[in-house]
């Protein structure tokens, strides 16, 4: 099936609805999706001999799953991150900034992709901890489902995410 392409600007009606907008937006992304699809899947056969790097152990599997890529096209190169020295108290005061007591634990989850890392588990875990006075801290951009915003706090982007690191018991 060849992908219909996209009207040029100039050829589009002075005036569109709403849904006629959003129709030659989802069909311009379903194009651009398909092309994506062809691209990974040229690179991942098993015919090519393009070198794979993945950033966790979890994508080299779903690449040799999916695309039954051999094991030895695939290295595993994990995120860097340096950090920098930590001033003293920053703990204390980052704590105190988000209203969580001593005697109380941080449980941190940072990212983007919630439903794919599994932020409804950490919400499950927190809720079978809550004797224990724990305290969930979502940072990062999303958008909660129905019901999260009860079972945890949510940042949004946080740009001293060191200081948040610091100020958490379990992420």
């Amino acid at each position: 099936e060849r992908p219909r392409p996209c009207p040029p600007i100039d050829a589009l009606p002075p005036k569109l609805s709403v849904t006629a907008v959003e129709t030659l937006v989802r069909d311009a992304y379903a194009i651009y999706a398909r092309q994506i699809l062809k691209l990974e899947q040229a690179m991942m056969r098993v015919s090519s001999d393009t070198k794979i790097i993945a950033n966790s152990e979890f994508v080299r599997f779903e690449i040799q799953q999916y695309y039954d890529t051999p094991p030895e096209r695939v290295q595993v190169v994990y995120n860097g991150y340096k950090p920098r020295p930590v001033k003293d108290g920053t703990r204390e005061e980052m704590r105190r900034k988000l209203g969580v007591e001593d005697r109380e634990i941080l449980l941190l989850f940072t990212g983007t992709g919630w439903d794919r890392k599994g932020l409804q588990f950490a919400i499950e875990a927190a809720h079978q901890m809550r004797a224990e006075r724990v305290k969930l801290f979502v940072a990062g951009k999303g958008k909660p489902a129905a019901g999260w915003e009860k079972a945890a706090t949510f940042l949004g982007p946080v740009e001293d995410m060191i200081s948040l690191y610091e100020a958490a018991d379990i992420f």
